[in-house]
């Protein structure tokens, strides 16, 4: 995932260097479907992501997050010491 998020930010594209480099490295795809799809027998590196599934896995990280958020007062602590900084 460290890999498409690169792609994304860095180059708007599904690759990048990384992916170069290392052969074993996903390339990431984005479809309107609402499901992610990999079929190696058509090519082991490519993963498609589903945008709706995508938005939906988000959503599921941050609540888990959060809830660990409240349990963890460290964790609470960094987080709250970042909070102007986030956008």
């Amino acid at each position: 995932m460290y890999a498409a998020r690169c792609a994304v930010l860095h180059a708007f594209s599904s690759e990048v260097e990384r992916h170069r480099k290392d052969a074993n490295a996903r390339v990431f795809g984005y479809g309107n479907g609402g499901k992610h799809a990999f079929d190696a027998t058509k090519d082991a590196r490519f993963v498609l992501i589903g945008a709706k599934s995508f938005v939906n896995d988000v959503v599921l990280a941050v609540e888990e997050f959060l809830k660990v958020c409240e349990t963890d007062g460290a964790l609470r602590a960094r987080v709250e010491a970042r909070l102007d900084k986030v956008l």
